[in-house]
């Protein structure tokens, strides 16, 4: 078994590989790809969110409430350059009336990450003191997306070395349906792990959904 050092060493070669692959596509791509991943998204995890057991909690509140889907919140995330952007999402989400939240980063050095509403202008690098918003507790939150820099056919993923999101993602309940968004060709064949990296449920690209 690979010492940390040298997992350690492997992620960053992987993410210096995956993101020069990624920053490669034009901005024609990566609107065109984004726009197909939003579709995917709003199409299974909007109209038919009981995907399997781990959607079985969305379905169920989805179906207490009179207004349909009002009481459920998603969250999700401002693209950076490159990413996928989420805003079709966003957009399809608000029409279900369904509340966003997206991340602001607490404390950059311990990795502290919280999520407010999606309605707040920030960026995501801004660091915030934790009183400035309101935060949305992560028992509140039924559906979470994440950006990735590689993944697995293993649902494995690779962030950007902060462990901003492996922290947060133990917060949530287990049955939380955790999905990463990512272009095709973020895909690899072995994703490095240590024990500090969680698989995510689903992962959605520009060609498909898997779990």
């Amino acid at each position: 078994m690979q010492n940390n050092e040298a997992i350690k060493n492997r992620k960053t070669e992987l993410r210096q590989l995956v993101l020069k692959r990624r920053n490669a596509l034009t901005r024609e791509q990566v609107a065109s790809f984004s726009s197909k991943i939003c579709e995917s998204l709003s199409s299974q995890f909007l109209t038919n969110p009981k995907l399997d057991a781990s959607c079985l909690d969305l379905q169920m509140k989805s179906d207490l409430n009179s207004g349909g889907f009002s009481h459920l919140t998603i969250a999700v995330y401002d693209a950076m350059e490159g990413e996928v952007d989420l805003s079709e999402f966003v957009n399809s989400a608000k029409v279900f009336d369904i509340n966003v939240c997206k991340p602001f980063i607490v404390n950059d050095e311990k990795g502290h990450m919280e999520f407010t509403s999606y309605d707040t202008q920030f960026s995501q690098l801004d660091k915030f003191s934790i009183d400035d918003f309101e935060v949305v507790a992560p028992e509140a939150i039924d559906l979470i997306i994440c950006p990735v820099v590689a993944f697995d056919n293993m649902l494995n993923r690779l962030g950007y070395g902060g462990g901003f999101y492996d922290r947060y993602l133990r917060r949530l309940p287990s049955y939380i349906p955790k999905i990463g968004v990512a272009f095709e060709v973020q895909k690899v064949n072995d994703v490095p792990i240590d024990k500090n990296d969680l698989k995510l449920d689903y992962f959605v690209t520009e060609d498909f959904l898997t779990n």
